[in-house]
């Protein structure tokens, strides 16, 4: 399979519920959230029902705030195997991710 890259823009929204408990007067978003919203978008792109089968990489750079306009830059190789890169308004990079996703198993 060919890569496909994609992007997408997020603006991390003001009233996420991970802000409540990371950390209230000084809200973060935590690294599953960002973990979690990268797989989201995959998914919808694919068009298929993936799960996460594996994290290969997952390196965070920036904190991440409620308003943060974030941009995931992915591809999917004939692995399955998901390289992401999200850079936030100021163009710096928050973080790197190599995601492994597979079909999901209906049990």
């Amino acid at each position: 399979m060919d890569k496909k890259k994609k992007t997408h823009q997020w603006i991390v929204p003001e009233d996420h519920p991970f802000f409540k408990g990371h950390f209230p007067g000084d809200p973060v978003l935590p690294s599953i959230a960002l973990i979690e919203q990268c797989f989201e978008l995959i998914k919808a792109e694919s068009e298929q029902e993936l799960q996460l089968v594996q994290i290969h990489k997952a390196k965070f750079k920036e904190v991440v705030r409620p308003g943060d306009i974030l941009q995931f830059h992915f591809e999917q190789s004939a692995l399955n195997i998901w390289p992401v890169k999200v850079k936030n308004q100021l163009l710096k990079e928050v973080a790197q991710l190599k995601l492994e996703l597979g079909q999901a198993q209906l049990i």
